[in-house]
């Protein structure tokens, strides 16, 4: 029997990685902050969902105060955990903030984004 189409999406993307960008993020966060965030979530911690294997986590510093920017990457060992990250922990609360997960894409692919808008 052939693979359904999702199957198949499935499979290509697991085996690639996956780079997630978090959003509104308190300015005091951490490492250890975002990799207890996306290994577990649930209320009270009644239940656990793991999310991914965590393979780096970027998180960018103002040079003038060193404090964070109030956002950070996590990069998945693979896009489904991208996937799963985004799906599970968008829009939820997290240190008193709604934070806000999305694809992240390269710096370089930023910029030309950035560059073709019209506002």
């Amino acid at each position: 029997m052939a693979a359904k189409k999702n199957d198949r999406e499935d499979l290509t993307l697991a085996g690639k990685k996956g780079r997630v960008i978090i959003r509104n993020l308190v300015f005091d966060i951490s490492e250890v902050h975002l990799r207890k965030l996306c290994a577990k979530f649930g209320n009270n911690n009644f239940f656990v969902i793991l999310i991914g294997t965590i393979l780096d986590i970027n998180i960018p510093v103002n040079p003038t105060n060193n404090k964070t920017k109030g956002f950070a990457f996590v990069e998945f060992a693979n896009r489904n955990d991208a996937f799963n990250a985004i799906k599970t922990l968008n829009g939820t609360k997290y240190k008193g903030r709604d934070i806000i997960l999305d694809s992240a894409v390269g710096k370089d692919r930023f910029l030309k984004i950035q560059d073709n808008k019209v506002f």
